[in-house]
């Protein structure tokens, strides 16, 4: 198999079904979307309650139908006033080269409700969210990491680490320290690199951070989630296969993280997704 690379786009459309057991839990279009995350969250098991408000997740950010279209949630223009946002330094591939974490004058793409915000987080972004509305991120990874943690006051940080890049994320460890955080709560997922790949796409003196890394910083090993993503090209040019993407999925009281595979059909714009696997759950 031969490693690349090609950065696909697991947020598009895809042909991947909600699993049954948890799609006969939910009450499409009869009750508010609100009332159907407060039913999810009801759950007792937490794993469970994890799957269930994924499913509703994704069903908002991968654009289908089926939850209700009563008016009770839409897509917001800009940045919610209860978050702030805010874009990493030295971004590969990118047109920002910053010496530290700024805000960030652009915006991610929010789904808002009365109780809640759901939103795609962008690679190379930090997003602050103030508790006054319940905030939901996912973020796709295949070389890029993230990096979750909760302060005293329940303010939800999220950093989506572009290509894992080593300095990103040792600005965003001191981005939180500064804000009261331990090493000890903070959450990773973390996509690890073989050896011998090729990192010269990242910039002269830029790596990107292994678990041992992670480990200098004071991050507790039971709180990082490893994964390795590969790639091949298929039969047709600009198709690809990829082998162990992963979904990170940051709600206000967990760390959600689970892998798959996908084949990338570029001339049809989809992306045919394996079931969920490697699921790891961690409470913030």
């Amino acid at each position: 198999m031969r490693r690349e690379t090609h950065q696909p786009q697991p947020d598009q459309q895809t042909t991947q079904s909600p699993e049954p057991h948890l799609e006969a839990l939910l009450n499409h279009g009869r009750i508010s979307v609100d009332a159907e995350f407060d039913q999810a969250e009801s759950e007792a098991d937490p794993l469970e309650r994890a799957q269930t408000v994924r499913l509703l997740v994704d069903e908002l950010l991968d654009g289908r139908t089926n939850l209700s279209d009563n008016g009770d949630y839409h897509l917001l223009e800009g940045i919610p006033p209860t978050v702030t946002e805010y874009v990493l330094p030295g971004i590969p591939n990118g047109t920002s080269d910053y010496d530290s974490i700024r805000p960030r004058a652009e915006s991610s793409i929010y789904f808002e409700t009365a109780e809640r915000l759901i939103t795609r987080l962008d690679q190379g972004a930090v997003v602050v969210c103030e508790p006054d509305k319940k905030a939901y991120l996912r973020a796709g990874l295949s070389q890029c990491s993230l990096i979750a943690a909760k302060d005293r006051e329940e303010r939800l940080y999220v950093a989506h680490i572009s290509f894992s890049e080593q300095r990103q994320v040792e600005a965003v460890m001191q981005f939180l320290e500064q804000r009261g955080i331990s090493p000890q709560e903070v959450k990773v997922i973390a996509a690890l690199e073989t050896e011998d790949r090729d990192h010269s796409y990242l910039g002269e003196g830029s790596k990107p951070a292994q678990l041992p890394d992670y480990q200098a910083l004071g991050i507790p090993e039971r709180n990082i989630h490893s994964f390795y993503y590969g790639a091949e090209s298929g039969l047709q040019p600009n198709d690809w296969t990829h082998y162990n993407l992963a979904y990170g999925l940051v709600c206000p009281d967990f760390v959600f993280a689970y892998n798959f595979d996908a084949i990338e059909d570029y001339h049809r714009g989809l992306v045919t997704k394996s079931d969920y696997r490697n699921e790891w759950l961690r409470l913030l």
